[in-house]
C-alpha cells in the first residue's frame, strides 16, 4: 500500500483487499473513480492512525482480512461480512508523514507523495525546509603567548680517543677561494692587491697561495682566519667577488 496527499484527504491505493476491514474501520472510503485509479480516501485527522496501520501492515504485525471480505471490494452486489476492528494504541511522537516531490503532468504540479514507515524514503520537498539553526558569535578570547624559555646549546666538541687524549672539535667559517680571484692584503694603513693562484685540491681547503708581481705568499688557516704563513703582523685578506 502508498499514501498521498489527494485534495483535502489523504487517499491510500495499491493492493488493499487484504487490509480492507482496517481501513473501513477507520472511516475510509472507496471510490474507483480518482485521478491514477481508485483508492480509499480519509479525512487528515486520519493520518497518524493511517502511519501507524499501514506501518503495521507492512512489518505484519496485524492480520490481513479474511478472503471473503477482500472479494468484496470488487464485488458491489455481495454483502460484506462485517468483522470488528481492533484500534491499536497511537504511539507517542510518531513521525509525520514525509512529502516527496512528485513530477508535473502537462504543466499541472501533481500531489506530493506520503511515505510512511517501512517505505524507502524520498527526498524532502524544497517546500518544506528545517528552520536554520541560529549562530551565535561568541567573543574571541585573546591568545596568551608565552615566552619562549632559553635552552642551553650543547655541542659534542670533545671526545677521547683511544690513545686515551682528550681532543677538541673547533669549527670555523671562512671564505673559499678559487683560482683567479682577487684578494686584498691590508696590514696598517698599507694594502696590496694579490691573486689567487693556487688552492689545495682536497677538502677541507686550509691553504692556497697568491701572488703579486712574481711574488708568492702561501696563506693557512690560524685561529679561524686566513693569515700569510710566517708574517708576524697583523693583518687581513679581504676576499672579493
Amino acid at each position: 500500500m502508498q499514501a498521498e496527499y489527494y485534495k483535502n484527504g489523504i487517499k491510500v491505493s495499491g493492493d488493499t483487499r487484504p487490509w480492507y476491514n482496517y481501513l473501513k474501520q477507520m472511516g475510509g472510503t472507496w471510490n474507483s473513480n480518482l485521478e491514477g485509479g481508485g483508492g480509499w480516501i480519509f479525512g487528515k485527522n486520519r493520518e497518524a492512525e493511517l502511519m501507524q496501520m499501514i506501518g503495521q501492515a507492512n512489518a505484519g504485525v496485524i492480520a490481513q482480512s479474511p478472503k471473503e471480505q477482500q472479494a468484496a471490494v470488487v464485488t458491489p452486489n455481495r454483502v460484506l461480512i462485517q468483522q470488528p476492528f481492533i484500534q491499536q494504541p497511537l504511539v507517542q511522537q510518531q513521525p509525520r508523514l514525509q512529502i516527496a516531490p512528485q513530477p508535473t503532468i502537462m504543466g499541472a504540479p501533481a500531489m506530493p507523495r506520503v511515505i510512511f514507515p517501512g517505505q524507502v524514503e524520498a527526498p524532502r520537498s524544497p517546500l518544506i525546509q528545517a528552520p536554520a539553526p541560529q549562530q551565535f558569535n561568541l567573543p574571541v578570547l585573546p591568545t596568551v603567548v608565552q615566552a619562549p624559555v632559553a635552552q642551553p646549546v650543547h655541542f659534542a666538541n670533545r671526545f677521547q680517543a683511544a690513545d686515551e687524549l682528550t681532543y677538541q672539535i673547533i669549527l670555523y667559517t671562512v671564505p673559499l677561494p678559487h683560482v683567479g680571484q682577487k684578494v686584498t692584503l691590508s696590514y696598517g694603513e698599507t694594502t696590496a692587491d694579490y691573486t689567487v693562484t693556487t688552492v689545495k685540491d682536497t677538502a677541507p681547503v686550509d691553504e692556497f697561495w697568491i701572488t703579486k708581481d712574481e711574488q708568492i705568499s702561501h696563506v693557512v688557516l690560524l685561529s679561524g682566519k686566513w693569515q700569510i704563513n710566517l708574517m708576524a703582523v697583523e693583518h687581513t685578506i679581504i676576499f672579493h667577488k
